[in-house]
């Protein structure tokens, strides 16, 4: 397996936008496996024609840390690292 424990290890974000250039300032929210998740309070899917930032961040061990990826990945405070991906879209109807 890849990336084991999905529901503990991966976060993802959903963000209502106005363009596809305004985009949120903050830094992707991931999950530090010594602090217990906090889940999700509020969604807003948006409406249609609605734009969508999604951003998803996967904490993970990694075999070689000190080497190459290892190197350049950001790092939680249990030192574990993050992956983090970002994309938008717009839901439909166009």
């Amino acid at each position: 397996m890849l990336f084991p424990s999905c529901q503990s290890n991966l976060t993802i974000e959903l963000t209502p936008v106005a363009s596809y250039t305004d985009l949120p300032a903050s830094d992707a929210v991931c999950h530090d496996k010594d602090v217990p998740i906090k889940p999700a309070v509020d969604f807003n899917p948006g409406g249609g024609s609605t734009i969508i930032f999604m951003r998803a961040c996967m904490t993970v061990s990694i075999l070689t840390p000190g080497f190459g990826l290892g190197l350049a990945l950001p790092k939680t405070n249990s030192d574990r690292h993050q992956l983090i991906s970002s994309t938008t879209f717009m839901n439909e109807p166009f």
